[in-house]
């Protein structure tokens, strides 16, 4: 497990205890960052969400989190829900305790008697960044602990170069195909990439934009349709009319 081989790298654990950090920002629904900061004694942390309001934060506010009328921000429900989505939603929420159980096993087994995740949550989370517009979120009760910064990294996109504009006009339509900057796809097996490629050539009216990290592209030789990119101009693409899916 990635966790287990992090807490074993002294030499990591030990540099970063040297820099004495005294804030560290942690997305949401992270579960080893928490109990790395335990152990380097950072007493403040800033927790900001891309998925919206998740339940742990309203335990960290002194809340309540009602899955009768508050849907988690990776479902598909409104605050109107059936029964059999309220039940989901609820499910959901046990699912996050549960894992929050497993991790915090990790962190006991080096460190006997290591707080639960949670209790780390609340006792260092000092602001709450939610990556939502707040006129779109659905009805919710909130506290002024909560900022939302939805919309805030905005910029007016620019004009595209001449070999993407090219490659934009080769189809009638273009998809891009990205894993981020964490997850690379390069690092994906063997037979996963080659069902991929498979599918991308099924459509051969389509152009499929890849964002590869490796300089061997020798997989995607006789797919025209297919374009493997170390980077991409994620936004510029994203902010016009350039790509379909």
């Amino acid at each position: 497990m990635a966790r287990a081989n992090l807490l074993e790298d002294e030499d990591m654990i030990k540099a970063l205890n040297e820099s004495k950090f005294e804030l560290a920002y942690v997305e949401s629904f992270d579960t080893c960052a928490p109990g790395i900061f335990q152990i380097l004694g950072i007493k403040s942390m800033v927790m900001v969400s891309a998925f919206g309001m998740l339940p742990r934060m309203y335990e960290i506010m002194g809340m309540l989190h009602l899955p009768s009328f508050m849907p988690e921000s990776y479902t598909p429900f409104s605050d109107n829900m059936t029964f059999l989505e309220r039940l989901t939603n609820f499910r959901m929420m046990l699912h996050m305790r549960h894992w929050d159980g497993v991790f915090w096993e990790v962190f006991n087994v080096k460190y006997p008697g290591f707080p639960a995740i949670q209790e780390i949550y609340n006792e260092k989370a000092c602001l709450i960044m939610a990556n939502v517009n707040e006129f779109a979120e659905t009805p919710r009760p909130k506290t002024n602990m909560i900022v939302y910064v939805g919309g805030s990294t905005l910029y007016d996109s620019k004009a595209l170069s001449k070999h993407w504009d090219k490659v934009l006009n080769e189809r009638s339509a273009t998809v891009l195909f990205s894993l981020g900057t964490i997850a690379l796809s390069k690092d994906m097996p063997a037979w996963l990439k080659n069902d991929i490629i498979e599918t991308f050539a099924s459509f051969p009216n389509v152009t499929f934009i890849w964002k590869y990290e490796d300089d061997d592209t020798s997989l995607f030789a006789g797919h025209k349709n297919i374009h493997p990119v170390k980077w991409v101009p994620q936004y510029d693409l994203l902010a016009g009319s350039y790509v379909v899916l």
